[in-house]
């Protein structure tokens, strides 16, 4: 073959993998997105649903996938699983730190070269950490929180891993007091008396 055809067969290889590498790109674009949201009674859930209509504004399908809380959508998109999720900074790096063993088994375990992948895309609103206290609780302050019925969050939600570090900052031991309540559950323990504060981002 001689130096021409050569030539030849290059640039046909250069023009034609970016190509192949396009109409991959775009057929992909044709599929449904699937984003993360949440627990069903989770506040990411609301925000979660109108991306979902503004992508329908758009004309494209997407879909909202119901997970356990930040740390399941971060494992989802890390996986290649979710396309958008909502998701807590910090959260993961907390979990890791406060209860490490959840992170253990293979259905929570997220691969390092998986969340390489990720990327930051926008901050939708900041998450400050609130404490909701139970009129006649007794509690004015932060410090009067210890020897109290306070409720963390859902363990592999974002509200846990920042609770622990309140109480770490308080200086206040986790313990039987302590519960790990959806949002719908920490409601019905208020109205029941059986809860004195939460802790939760929002």
């Amino acid at each position: 073959m001689n130096r021409k055809w050569i030539t030849v067969c290059l640039l046909g290889l250069l023009i034609c993998i970016p190509l192949s590498q396009l109409v991959i790109g775009m057929v992909g674009m044709n599929r449904t997105i699937i984003i993360a949201g949440g627990p069903e009674q989770g506040l990411y859930r609301p925000l979660a649903l109108s991306l979902q209509k503004a992508l329908t504004r758009l004309g494209r399908k997407s879909e909202v996938r119901t997970t356990e809380g930040t740390l399941e959508n971060l494992k989802l998109v890390a996986e290649g699983k979710a396309d958008f999720a909502l998701f807590q900074p910090g959260a993961y790096e907390g979990l890791k730190r406060f209860e490490p063993e959840l992170l253990q088994g293979e259905s929570r375990r997220i691969d390092a070269t998986g969340l390489e992948q990720v990327t930051f895309v926008a901050n939708l609103y900041s998450q400050p950490l609130h404490i909701a206290v139970r009129e006649g609780s007794g509690i004015a302050s932060l410090t009067d929180l210890k020897g109290k019925r306070v409720n963390l969050g859902v363990k592999l939600s974002g509200d846990y891993p920042m609770a622990r570090l309140l109480m770490e900052t308080l200086e206040i031991g986790v313990g039987e007091l302590h519960t790990n309540l959806t949002y719908t559950g920490l409601v019905e323990a208020f109205e029941r008396g059986e809860l004195d504060a939460a802790v939760i981002t929002v």
